[in-house]
């Protein structure tokens, strides 16, 4: 019996010491695991907020970009309207001119014509 208690002591012991021994050694490194892994998730979501701000940037540089080009064609495009327009409008008075021209040469066709019978007239 003796030798029974014994060994149950021995046991008791021995799962204490092994109690102490994960409360001692094994718990540490787990919370130590832990404490690394979330330093290292917190670095990496630093790098990625880091990384997304940068993307966030370009996107709006390259936005920037695209719409001064944009504004750069309108302004073109606007421009070669106008030059159109100055050159249409020329065009025009050039039109109206030579409108006026053969209004004033047919005038004096019809005042040519009116003489001319006018004298046949008086011929006759």
């Amino acid at each position: 019996m003796e030798y029974v208690i014994g060994a149950l002591i021995v046991l008791v012991l021995a799962g204490g010491l092994a109690a102490a021994t994960v409360m001692l050694v094994i718990v540490p490194k787990f919370k130590l695991d832990r404490e690394k892994a979330r330093a290292e998730a917190d670095t990496v979501l630093a790098a990625a907020r880091k990384e997304a701000e940068a993307e966030r940037v370009k996107a709006r540089d390259e936005g920037y970009k695209v719409r001064e080009q944009f504004e750069q064609s309108i302004a073109d495009t606007r421009n070669e309207l106008k030059q159109f327009e100055k050159r249409l409008l020329k065009k025009e008075d050039v039109l109206d001119q030579r409108v006026e021209e053969l209004q004033n040469k047919e005038r004096r066709v019809q005042e040519t014509e009116k003489a001319l019978q006018d004298r046949a007239r008086e011929a006759d």
